[in-house]
């Protein structure tokens, strides 16, 4: 699931991709290309993936172009 948060972050922007089922190191891999991809930052955290700003058009593509299908909630 893919949700945009700003409660509790100072009124800023953040993607939350969570629900994903792939270890620890898939996580840490994904999150290092999709940083790199879109010039933001971003945490692993609790199994769940956090960027910064609202990038849930582009998470969304980069997640289907590799077969992972997201659901996106709250927008």
């Amino acid at each position: 699931m893919i949700q945009l948060q700003r409660k509790g972050r100072g009124g800023k922007e953040v993607t939350v991709v969570t629900g994903l089922t792939l270890n620890g190191m898939e996580m840490l891999a994904l999150l290092q290309e999709l940083k790199s991809g879109l010039g933001c930052g971003g945490t692993l955290k609790q199994q769940q993936l956090e960027l910064q700003g609202n990038r849930i058009d582009a998470i969304t593509s980069a997640l289907n172009s590799r077969g992972i299908i997201a659901k996106v909630s709250g927008v």
